[in-house]
């Protein structure tokens, strides 16, 4: 619960010992930076982040690990469009089409680019959250890069090679 302003949230925490260190840190929290820098229907909202600190540690008995990431945001109940049934109407599907590249339009137009876009990283917010209706979520690592101009743009990095993940846990 994000008891500032009383809405319901998801967290996400980053376990790894590699999710730890200082270069993982600094890509999470530019991933971090970049999703909360988008207003939009179809975008996640990011309401806070930071790091496991002592005494969350102690408090929770271990299982959270000190100097862990961490990530609470818009809380979807209804589940990730991984598990939609299918097959689905073409008209549910433009719809869902039509609604993710929008959020996608409007990431990429501040220089946001989702490298991560799969079915568990599209939440379905269902008529009893906050906001109803699809949200992107989990833009994978994402960091500024320079452009060609040098203007400041977020990316994210290549996918790592045979198929292991850069990033431990999911946007859930």
């Amino acid at each position: 619960m994000d008891v500032l302003h009383g809405v319901p949230v998801a967290v996400k925490v980053m376990t790894t010992e590699k999710a730890r260190g200082a270069r993982f840190r600094a890509m999470f929290d530019n991933e971090v930076r970049a999703m909360a820098s988008l207003e939009h229907p179809c975008i996640a909202h990011v309401h806070d982040y930071g790091q496991i600190d002592w005494q969350a540690s102690k408090d929770s008995e271990g299982r959270l690990v000190e100097g862990s990431s961490w990530l609470a945001m818009e809380l979807a109940g209804a589940g990730t469009l991984a598990h939609l049934v299918r097959p689905q109407p073409w008209s549910r599907i433009r719809a869902i089409l039509r609604a993710l590249l929008d959020a996608l339009a409007h990431a990429h137009a501040r220089g946001v680019v989702h490298r991560d876009l799969k079915p568990a990283n599209i939440l379905i917010c269902g008529p009893k959250d906050l906001r109803p209706g699809l949200k992107l979520a989990d833009f994978g690592l994402a960091h500024p890069v320079e452009a060609a101009t040098g203007s400041r743009r977020i990316s994210a990095p290549p996918p790592p090679a045979h198929g292991t993940r850069a990033v431990p846990g999911s946007l859930a």
